[in-house]
């Protein structure tokens, strides 16, 4: 539903899937890294990217260090896969927002309005 396949090639998805799946696990009391904005996600992705993660939970941080450890020896753009994170953030704060009955009744409001209902 988005054009990040356009964008970003397939292995950069893949890694920003991976990313997310371990900065946005859940745990006892919600989400671990972010409170759920597209920028405090973003920026926990990016804190994990460069810094790793503050969790505490050793098995998942394992993970998250091994991950960063990978990437630093490939030669995968790590910009690339935070930007590619920020547009799906940002796509699910759309679909969030988005509401099928109120833009059905804007469309017809538009056309009544133009008289294309005829």
């Amino acid at each position: 539903m988005t054009d990040m396949p356009l964008l970003f090639a397939p292995h950069i998805i893949a890694v920003m899937a991976i990313l997310l799946a371990l900065v946005l696990r859940p745990n006892t009391t919600g989400l671990q890294s972010a409170s759920g904005s597209a920028g405090n996600i973003a920026s926990a992705a990016h804190q994990v990217l460069n810094n790793g993660s503050k969790a505490g939970n050793g098995v998942v941080d394992s993970k998250v260090q091994r991950l960063q450890e990978w990437l630093a020896e490939s030669d995968i753009d790590i910009e690339s896969i935070v930007d590619c994170t920020q547009e799906i953030i940002s796509f699910y704060e759309v679909q969030e927002q988005y509401n099928e009955k109120l833009s059905k009744e804007q469309i017809n409001r538009f056309v009544k309005a133009r008289g294309l209902d005829k």
